[in-house]
Formats: C-alpha cells, sequence, structure tokens
C-alpha cells in the first residue's frame, strides 16, 4: 500500500479489488499483520491469516457476491461505509449448506487505518434478514388471532 492513497480510497480499492474482483492476493497488502475483524454475536476474528480464512469462506458461500457502496465518509484514521452486498448462496456459510438463494442486505462497516492499511474492522449488518433469505431458521409465525381477541 502507497501512501498516495487516502484512506477513503484504500476502502473503496478494498471493496472493488477484494470483494467484488474477488482477488484474494490484495489481502497482505491492504490489512495488517494484526487485523481485528469485529462482528456482532461473534467471536473476533484477529491477524491476517484469520481474516484471510474469513474472506475466502465468504466468498466461497457467495462466488457471485457484489458490493455496491451507498455512502463512504471518512474523518481521521476512521472510514464508515455504508453498502448494499447482493449473492447467491452456492456454497458453505457458517454451518449452512449452500441454499442456491439469493440474497441481499444492508450494512454498515467503520474500518480504522494505521500505516496505510486496515488495522481494525466493524461490521454491522442486516444478519437477520441474511439469515431468512437463506432460510435459516422458520419465520416467526404470530399465532391465530380471534375477532373477540382485543389484539386482532
Amino acid at each position: 500500500m502507497t501512501a498516495a492513497h487516502t484512506p477513503k480510497q484504500l476502502v473503496e480499492r478494498e471493496i472493488q479489488e477484494l470483494w467484488n474482483d474477488k482477488d484474494l492476493s490484495v489481502v497482505d497488502d491492504m490489512y495488517s499483520d494484526d487485523i481485528t475483524l469485529h462482528y456482532p454475536g461473534q467471536p473476533s476474528i484477529e491477524g491476517r491469516a484469520h481474516f484471510g480464512g474469513f474472506v475466502d469462506m465468504y466468498l466461497s458461500a457467495f462466488p457471485d457476491l457484489s458490493i455496491e457502496v451507498d455512502d463512504v465518509i471518512a474523518e481521521g484514521d476512521r472510514v464508515a461505509c455504508r453498502y448494499t452486498q447482493q449473492g447467491t448462496h452456492r456454497g458453505r456459510l457458517l454451518g449452512l449448506e449452500a441454499t442456491n438463494n439469493r440474497m441481499r442486505i444492508t450494512g454498515t462497516a467503520i474500518r480504522r487505518i494505521e500505516n496505510d492499511q486496515i488495522a481494525e474492522l466493524w461490521i454491522t449488518d442486516d444478519s437477520v434478514g441474511l439469515l431468512r433469505q437463506l432460510d435459516a431458521f422458520p419465520r416467526l409465525v404470530r399465532p391465530k388471532q380471534t375477532p373477540s381477541d382485543p389484539q386482532a
């Protein structure tokens, strides 16, 4: 990574080259050795090798993944990105076998940049929507209501 890239340009390049072009060779260039990924409800992923494994797993699960950047805001060493991702579930994802279902979800990611590399990443996305689209759990069913039911 050259210092000629601003933090915002680094993130735009990351999304295009890694996620959309699926070029795993950029992981060593774009991420620090001790990258930490924070994702709600999951243990943090620490270290470039583990992060690369996560990327590989996700891209294997969604080989046609595409991410559209909706907004990017940079301030100091932080870059916030609101995005929409979509793809077809064709591979194993965290224990869930391929469903061949299409998914489309939105999310927000904040990256901390250090020494022209991504050092920390916080992701918050519509994981419930993702699981619903993949039929990973039954839909919540509201009990039938009778006309005399005050909630009807």
